[in-house]
């Protein structure tokens, strides 16, 4: 890892103490973005519920590797090459289904008519608009949220 020497410090010591259990708010505190990430997901389980404390801005900005993102105080770090790896048959799956979405998205220009549209719109409105208000109408109001 390319931590910078207190925070490898800080992690070894975390770590240590936390023999896979997932480490405490009081070791999270202070630490940059990528420290905290790091820390809890080395520890298992995962525990999704687990109200963390705020990362550290000026730390994640002097992380090695660190970049701004683009139109935003952000700074990230790549954890790994995101083409650098070996795909699965879920990556090709994924990959079929996007490419062939695409391939047929190039027939919609022969295939247009002014009906076609006006089905649109409509089914866009019964199953967006009605749908979703519906919906939201039922959990909220009848309490069904789980």
């Amino acid at each position: 890892c390319n931590w910078t020497t207190r925070a490898a410090a800080e992690m070894s010591e975390v770590a240590s103490t936390s023999s896979c259990r997932p480490p405490s708010n009081e070791a999270l505190k202070g630490l940059s973005y990528s420290q905290q990430y790091d820390l809890l997901y080395t520890a298992l389980p995962l525990n999704p519920k687990q109200v963390l404390p705020k990362p550290d801005h000026t730390k994640q900005q002097h992380e090695p590797g660190a970049k701004k993102v683009f139109l935003s105080d952000v700074h990230g770090v790549c954890k790994r090459e995101p083409f650098k790896r070996e795909w699965n048959k879920t990556d090709y799956t994924y990959a079929g289904f996007l490419g062939g979405m695409h391939l047929l998205a190039l027939a919609a220009p022969f295939t247009f008519s002014w009906p076609m549209v006006y089905l649109f719109l409509g089914s866009y409105f019964v199953s967006g608009c009605l749908g979703i208000t519906l919906s939201y109408h039922r959990q909220l109001a009848h309490r069904s949220f789980q």
